[in-house]
């Protein structure tokens, strides 16, 4: 399954290939990015949650289950009420949030502080939309979707841990900040 079909259909246990766009400077984050395969790991009422199957060990099932209830339950709600409905560009009625290593490796080794994730505008036009502004971005994934950084514990990424824990407990508060950026 591509990410730019219509993905309304789509399983927990479905994989698709997405375009992580490269963050770093001075990329060009339509034409600079990683192609990952990721699999749905849960699927709620307005989120859909991916892992990029390169990611280490880390969340438990029921870990993507809890991140998909809260966002379902808590997350949409309240920044939805704030800040207004988002779009639905692929017509699934969900956020994606993936799961992948690619943001672990936009922080430097050693570094104190990390991009715990990110969401990037471009994913919100379509290649036609693009054609007609007469522009191109091979990268778009033409749908809502964050990229969140993976558990690491064992630091195989950049030698930088990133234990469960800490991650499960700053993946709420980045979600929501990127979700009022979407």
């Amino acid at each position: 399954v591509n990410a730019n079909v219509l993905a309304a259909a789509v399983d927990v246990g479905d994989t698709i290939t997405y375009r992580v766009p490269n963050v770093l400077p001075p990329a060009n984050l339509c034409q600079d990015y990683f192609t990952v395969r990721a699999v749905v790991k849960a699927a709620g009422r307005k989120v859909q949650i991916d892992l990029d199957v390169n990611a280490p060990s880390g969340f438990s099932n029921s870990d993507f289950t809890a991140i998909a209830t809260e966002f379902d339950d808590l997350i949409y709600r309240t920044d939805t009420l704030w800040f207004g409905s988002p779009t639905d560009i692929n017509r699934d009625s969900r956020i994606t949030i993936l799961y992948t290593p690619e943001v672990n490796k936009f922080t430097k080794k050693g570094s104190t502080s990390y991009i715990g994730g990110f969401f990037w505008g471009g994913d919100l036009f379509t290649q036609a939309d693009y054609r007609a502004a007469g522009l191109t971005c091979p990268q778009t994934n033409e749908q809502e979707i964050f990229y969140m950084l993976v558990p690491d514990p064992a630091g195989t990424i950049n030698s930088n841990e990133r234990s469960v824990a800490v991650v499960k407990q700053n993946t709420r508060g980045t979600i929501a900040h990127e979700f009022q950026h979407m």
